[in-house]
């Protein structure tokens, strides 16, 4: 013979319910919910975080391009604002002989821009290798080349 049936009270309590307020909570579900919240702020912050490198976004000369009139300046854009007193700019002609000026410039307007103003440039290929440093810190380098054919 069965015993007397719980009350509604009684089921709840035994399924997990508490009384706050006048308001039945499901007292199991709050802290794995504010652990799963807080495990998503951290990803989608440490996803934002991730992508903080300045990488390399264009260039003028265009990286590979061939142009018929020699440039006055090599201007790269990057995707983060640089540091400029830890970043270089170099530009060498295919036999080793270092071309620009020396005196790489972060744009005070447009922090993202760097540029380096070149001396005369004849027919052949040039390297321009570059390393920056994010504001935040972060380093990129690398390397592109361009060509000068009248």
């Amino acid at each position: 013979m069965p015993g007397p049936t719980p009350s509604r009270a009684d089921r709840r309590a035994e399924a997990g319910f508490r009384w706050y307020d006048g308001r039945v909570v499901r007292r199991e579900y709050r802290v794995p919910a504010l652990v799963a919240a807080l495990g998503l702020l951290a990803t989608l912050l440490g996803a934002t975080g991730a992508g903080a490198h300045a990488l390399l976004e264009r260039t003028d000369p265009r990286a590979g391009s061939t142009v018929r009139t020699p440039p006055r300046e090599v201007r790269l854009w990057f995707t983060e604002a640089l540091e400029p007193a830890w970043s270089r700019i170099q530009v060498v002609s295919d036999n080793g002989r270092r071309v620009d000026g020396g005196e790489a410039r972060v744009d005070r307007s447009a922090p993202r821009l760097f540029r380096v103003s070149l001396g005369a440039l004849a027919p052949g290929a040039y390297i321009v290798r570059w390393r920056v440093v994010s504001v935040d810190s972060h380093v990129s380098e690398g390397r592109f080349t361009f060509r000068v054919a009248p």
